[in-house]
């Protein structure tokens, strides 16, 4: 086999994902697997090859879960150090292109940056390293050395602790991998200085992905302003600056406290509001006490499942908008948002077009948001563009 990975062993697929591979899918299911290693193999690269034998991929090879294969790269591929090292850097560099002065900012995103499996956030002088998939997380320890050298943090902490990682039957690992002891962070994002513990924050210690819209909305911010589902304060932190009083709502009781903090941090803390209280079940209290706001953030977890159907997601999504058009008043901004992957944007903005209708509410859609650009997308692969979000203005 030319340009096979050295000693590496021999996984067959079919043809339909032979064909995924040699048109840039980054991604073979197990159903397309025709013959496989029994086991983990040696190698956390195998040779790909057709059902008649042809070279077809270098990937990476997880013996468990529906996901079998992340796709390296065509058959020459190099899987050394080297390799390893240009690709990292690579990802680096866009950052620095694409996010110039952030403190706080992703630098890999998993498949997108030719890195499948891996996400590796900064937060001012700390990285936090997540691995997806059994192969990535063998070759973590040549990852840290590299990130250790290319990125010189203090601090370094794995957060292996997600959900996604019950799919390959992997542990749940989250711990300090450099540096240490201390796990609390602050960083910016534009203006607002957040505080962050990076080992028992919510995914890599705040959501990144959000940066610029968090900081989007604070502009947009005036009078009485509504955030619902605030995690420690991103959006109501920023829109505090701006407006009279804001209001957030959040489930979990340490988030609460975090973001009161955060808001004392930026000395805001007498226009906000902590409310430790179901976003659903607050909703329809203040619509039942007639209260009315001036701007509104959704910014609900991923209510899609990764399987299954997606009807009671979206009942949650129209439950949610219809109650926050209620809440606003006359010209008052509506910022929605969704993070589940299986819910596009056509269908996000099916659910409010529905929900603004039942509310007898008109908007006008004055923008919509994604994640930002340290965050990419990859061409062909929707489900990296998992984040997309409606500002409309409410009539």
């Amino acid at each position: 086999m030319a340009g096979a990975v050295l000693g590496g062993e021999v996984v067959m697929v079919s043809r339909a994902g032979a064909n995924r591979l040699r048109h840039g899918h980054p991604w073979v299911f197990r159903t397309d697997v025709r013959q496989a290693p029994e086991g983990e193999p040696a190698s956390p690269f195998v040779n790909v090859v057709d059902e008649r034998r042809n070279p077809v991929a270098i990937c990476l090879y997880s013996a468990a879960g529906p996901l079998a294969l992340r796709r390296w790269g065509p058959p020459r591929t190099p899987t050394d150090e080297k390799e390893l090292r240009r690709r990292l850097t690579d990802a680096l560099g866009l950052r620095g292109i694409m996010a110039p002065g952030a403190d706080a900012v992703r630098l890999v995103h998993g498949e997108a940056d030719d890195l499948p499996g891996l996400f590796v956030d900064q937060y001012a002088h700390a990285l936090v390293i997540q691995t997806a998939c059994r192969p990535m997380e063998r070759l973590l320890p040549q990852v840290l050395a590299l990130l250790t050298e290319l990125v010189r943090p203090g601090l370094v902490v794995r957060r292996d602790d997600g959900s996604a990682r019950d799919l390959e039957s992997l542990p749940r690992i989250k711990e300090i991998m450099h540096g240490g002891p201390e796990t609390r962070v602050r960083y910016h994002e534009g203006e607002t200085l957040l505080d962050a513990d990076l080992l028992a924050g919510h995914k890599t210690g705040s959501y990144l992905d959000q940066r610029e819209n968090h900081a989007h909305a604070g502009s947009l911010a005036r009078g009485r302003c509504l955030d619902l589902f605030s995690n420690e304060g991103g959006f109501g932190v920023a829109m505090a600056r701006n407006a009279e009083h804001v209001i957030c709502v959040e489930q979990d009781p340490v988030s609460v406290e975090r973001l009161v903090a955060n808001a004392r941090l930026n000395g805001v803390e007498g226009r906000l509001e902590g409310r430790c209280a179901n976003a659903f079940d607050e909703l329809r209290t203040l619509d039942e006490s007639g209260a009315r706001f001036d701007c509104i953030v959704v910014d609900p977890p991923a209510l899609a499942k990764r399987a299954g159907p997606l009807e009671g997601a979206l009942r949650g999504y129209f439950e949610l908008n219809r109650r926050a058009f209620r809440l606003c008043t006359a010209g008052a901004w509506l910022i929605t948002y969704s993070c589940s992957g299986r819910v596009t944007a056509e269908m996000l903005e099916d659910v409010v077009r529905d929900a603004a209708s039942h509310a007898r509410r008109r908007a006008q859609v004055v923008g919509r948001r994604f994640a930002p650009p340290d965050h990419p997308g990859l061409l062909g692969l929707p489900e990296t563009e998992y984040l997309k979000g409606l500002v409309l203005r409410v009539f």
